[in-house]
């Protein structure tokens, strides 16, 4: 049995994709050979990723030496999904950028997608008072995508894996229900959920993302009331032993 990466994402997807994230983690090349590897702030324009960073840091010293790299943005929840750039970048000096007149101009657009333009004001004031920065422009070359959302594959192992490990009761307790919901554990996998949730809209009763995934693929009902968690589904039971037999013919496949 072979499994290739997950679909990609559409040219849409990729602009949408790159235009929302917040984070992007840049990739240059050390002079040893190893690669360095650094999340950052950024702004997507014009079809170019926009970074603002201090002239004397390591990734600006790379790309002096060697401007290709690797940009990469990606969801940290399931479904997971990202988008690869592969490129080279053009390195600005502030002084360069005072001739032209870009400097604040640049720096206030980028740190006006992370907070109010009074706020961005006052902190890239102080970030220049602090060091001279550079501004790193991206231009990619190769763009490479994958979208777990659309993995029939990925997503019936993850499934069937949550499945095994947890195996529904025959009977939860009002008394289960009213613990599970103050101490906002999950039902299936009795983690404390400290980010991301589903709460079933009937009976209130927690459910992380990754169980909530896993059971809409498999029974796609809550284990407490019997809710559709994904409505777009059908409800139907899950028969371990059929989907063991599914599994073993991919196998041989």
């Amino acid at each position: 049995m072979s499994y290739t990466q997950s679909p990609p994402l559409t040219k849409k997807e990729i602009e949408d994709f790159c235009s929302s994230a917040k984070v992007i983690r840049i990739c240059t090349h050390n002079e040893d050979g190893t690669i360095h590897a650094v999340p950052v702030w950024f702004n997507y324009k014009n079809g170019h990723f926009i970074i603002k960073t201090p002239e004397k840091t390591l990734k600006v010293r790379n790309l002096m030496r060697d401007n290709r790299l690797t940009l990469l943005l990606d969801k940290e929840i399931p479904p997971g999904k990202g988008v690869i750039i592969y490129g080279t970048a053009e390195v600005e000096f502030e002084e360069e950028e005072i001739k032209e007149g870009t400097t604040y101009k640049e720096g206030l657009e980028l740190l006006e997608k992370y907070m109010s333009k009074e706020e961005a004001e006052k902190t890239f004031a102080g970030f220049r008072a602090l060091t001279d920065w550079v501004t790193i422009t991206v231009i990619p070359e190769r763009v490479v995508s994958y979208d777990f959302a659309k993995d029939d594959k990925h997503w019936n192992a993850v499934a069937y894996t949550q499945f095994v490990l947890y195996t529904r009761p025959d009977r939860i307790t009002d008394e289960e229900v009213i613990f599970h919901i103050e101490k906002k554990i999950c039902l299936v996998c009795k983690k404390e959920i400290l980010k991301f949730t589903y709460v079933c809209p009937e009976c209130e009763i927690f459910y992380c993302m990754n169980c909530s995934q896993a059971l809409a693929n498999l029974e796609n009902v809550c284990w407490v009331c019997n809710t559709p968690i994904d409505e777009s589904k059908s409800s139907k039971p899950f028969e371990i032993e059929k989907y063991e037999k599914k599994m073993k013919k991919s196998k041989k496949s």
